[in-house]
């Protein structure tokens, strides 16, 4: 058999190949729970070989076989879902019951007409629809719960997988309107196919390299609020406040680029919750907030002060990178560092 490859076809293959590799990569990563996104990798990867496959065949059998391992596709929302579950600290039940849809497309798609074929992509789409919108619902306000007990949200925030989701959503949207609307309209269809193809093979490694740099949070800190109240009065709440401010700005605790709330709590000589307290209601800041703005207030006397470079201060002063120095000290005093050196130089 003569193979014919388009370049929808090659962009498959590629996608299917990186998929495989990453996926490997994942499941090798020896990080915890990283499983269950190397299983939703896994199944992307092998969508993406299937339909370049399906591609060079037409013998009905054989194109019949392949599509009833489409059934593995149902699985891939479900493996998604479970990864944000674990990746913010809860641990979901009945692990099984999220397969299920699976299972019955398996059991039934050898039965289904083949004019019927089309409706099961359409309960794929739906039911993948339905998990990343339960993803993006779980990670609202996750945010805010880190800010609480991190000082640097490098690695533990899940903003990247809060964007890829809603890639996701649109690459699938797009799958089931604006392709199709394309082609109405005059498109050919394998160029519609090569984009997406395209889109898919960008998306799964941009997902995967920001998956192995995702740390989970410890089982000390899983289903902690920010703070719990603890009867303290206005007056107990300053002195409180007063003694934690001198904690971190005499030991200078925030030049400490991995700083948590666990550890100050431990300088400090207070609880973790006490901590978040006082710093919510008598210092009026997250413990995210507290600790860079006293990296920011360093980072200026050492960019007026000294001659050091740009990432040797922000490394001085706590920050890990100069990427989030930058966006930090933008965010407090809303000019860069380079602009607030050259507007204050002697």
């Amino acid at each position: 058999m003569m193979f014919q490859f388009t370049l929808a076809d090659v962009l498959a293959l590629v996608a299917g190949v990186c998929g495989c590799f990453l996926t490997a990569l994942l499941a090798t990563s020896g990080k915890a729970k990283i499983n269950w996104l190397a299983g939703f990798t896994g199944i992307f990867a092998a969508a993406m070989l299937m339909t370049a496959i399906k591609s060079q065949t037409d013998n009905p059998l054989l194109f019949r076989a392949i599509s009833w391992f489409s059934f593995l596709n149902y699985a891939a929302g479900p493996c998604l879902f479970l990864y944000t579950q674990f990746a913010i600290g809860k641990k979901p039940g009945a692990l099984s019951q999220h397969f299920l849809l699976a299972l019955a497309v398996a059991i039934s798609s050898p039965f289904v007409p083949a004019f019927m074929l089309g409706m099961l992509h359409y309960l794929l789409v739906t039911q993948m629809s339905a998990y990343l919108i339960m993803i993006l619902l779980a990670l609202r306000g996750r945010h805010f719960s880190l800010k609480q007990r991190y000082s640097n949200l490098q690695g533990v925030d899940l903003g990247w997988l809060q964007m890829i989701s809603w890639w996701l959503l649109v690459l699938v949207i797009a799958d089931v309107a604006l392709f199709p609307l394309l082609t109405i309209v005059g498109a050919e269809t394998g160029q519609v196919q090569t984009v997406f193809n395209f889109c898919v093979t960008f998306y799964i490694i941009w997902l995967s390299k920001s998956a192995l740099g995702q740390l989970f949070p410890s089982s000390q800190e899983k289903r902690r609020p920010a703070y719990e109240r603890s009867g303290l009065d206005d007056e107990s709440m300053e002195v409180l406040g007063a003694a934690l401010v001198e904690a971190v700005d005499h030991g200078k605790l925030y030049t400490n680029p991995t700083l948590t709330l666990r550890e100050l709590a431990n300088e400090a000589g207070m609880a973790p919750h006490t901590v978040s307290e006082v710093l919510n209601r008598s210092v009026g800041q997250s413990f995210y907030e507290f600790i860079n703005r006293r990296r920011v207030e360093e980072a200026k006397a050492l960019l007026t002060g000294t001659g050091g470079t740009i990432l040797d201060i922000a490394f001085a002063a706590g920050f890990n990178n100069k990427v989030s120095f930058n966006k930090a000290f933008k965010e407090y005093e809303g000019i860069t560092p380079s602009v607030f050196r050259k507007l204050n130089h002697n």
